[in-house]
């Protein structure tokens, strides 16, 4: 149930719009966005989950700060989306009961019953007719958005040409590993160079020509002991770096040195390595038109913002 309540919580931090005054009337109404007023409860909801994480990661006057700007964070959005929700309103952007319906049938299949679903919400001051008027005005914000922003692009086949010429490195796959890996952790009853004993007679019999899957499979404490310690599509840069850094420098079929870290003892065998790529445009080419697309949509988005804002009344309450 906790788990069920709390997706609610994230869900209006994602569709943090036109949410309810609630029933309590001295709820306090820290702005007014044209016709449209946003309250602290509004903001005390998105904020749940913000303090929550916030509350693990850091204390005292620092926390004080983060939380501080984080308000700011969730009051600027809330405006924006009232900005949004005004336009589509005057566009007569249209929402039709069956698209609501749909919504509030995949909210509710989240939980295993109504009974549950009915309590989460009602343990955040919501109710369904709130989630109905939320799905409502936030459809209505994406399609005026998208009224406003996606016919206004035209991307040319020059600036996909020259678009991928430029970010070439953003399109590539990494140099990517396939190897085998023997990990020996020293245990808490056992003396001081008993584990890295082990480990050098681990590796003295790899030497000498025995296998490394199966000295895996029987002695190794690593990812993919039982498969023989095997790890795949390892892309560089995802692990630590004193791994790396011996990793780097073995050919298919060369077998490391020990090597430590804070988990224990360590030996890996290379078994394939691909170098990195460049993708060719020819295979890319909607990807890159996506990204030019986001790019110039971002632009167009922004500058509507900028004039909502520019011709809205907005007073903030202190």
């Amino acid at each position: 149930m906790k788990n069920r309540t709390a997706f609610i919580i994230m869900f209006f931090m994602a569709f943090i719009v036109s949410l309810p005054v609630f029933s309590d009337v001295t709820d306090k109404i820290v702005a007014v966005v044209n016709d449209e007023i946003i309250t602290q409860s509004e903001i005390d909801i998105a904020m749940v989950p913000v303090e929550e994480r916030y509350r693990t990661l850091y204390k005292d006057r620092e926390l004080d700060e983060k939380l501080s700007d984080a308000r700011q964070k969730v009051l600027d959005q809330l405006i924006d989306d009232r900005l949004m929700l005004s336009a589509a309103k005057k566009a007569n952007i249209q929402v039709f009961d069956d698209e609501i319906e749909a919504k509030i049938k995949d909210i509710k299949s989240k939980f295993k019953d109504e009974e549950e679903f009915n309590a989460a919400i009602l343990s955040q001051n919501l109710n369904v007719s709130d989630l109905k008027k939320n799905f409502k005005n936030r459809i209505m914000i994406e399609r005026y958005i998208e009224e406003q922003v996606k016919g206004k692009i035209l991307i040319l086949p020059t600036e996909t040409t020259r678009y991928y010429d430029a970010h070439k490195d953003e399109f590539a796959t990494e140099e990517q590993y396939k190897i085998e890996n023997i990990l020996i952790r020293p245990k808490k009853d056992e003396k001081d160079g008993a584990a890295y004993t082990r480990i050098q007679d681990i590796l003295a019999r790899i030497r000498n020509g025995e296998s490394f899957e199966q000295l895996a499979k029987e002695f190794s404490e690593g990812p993919g002991a039982e498969n023989g310690g095997m790890m795949e599509n390892v892309q560089k840069g995802q692990l630590r770096p004193e791994i790396e850094d011996v990793i780097s420098k073995l050919n298919p079929g060369e077998v490391s040195d020990i090597v430590q870290t804070s988990l224990g003892y360590h030996i890996f065998k290379m078994i394939e390595k691909t170098p990195k790529q460049t993708k060719e445009l020819a295979d890319i080419s909607d990807l890159v038109r996506n990204q030019i697309y986001k790019q110039k949509a971002q632009v167009i988005f922004n500058e509507m913002l900028e004039k909502l804002r520019k011709d809205a009344y907005i007073s903030i309450k202190k």
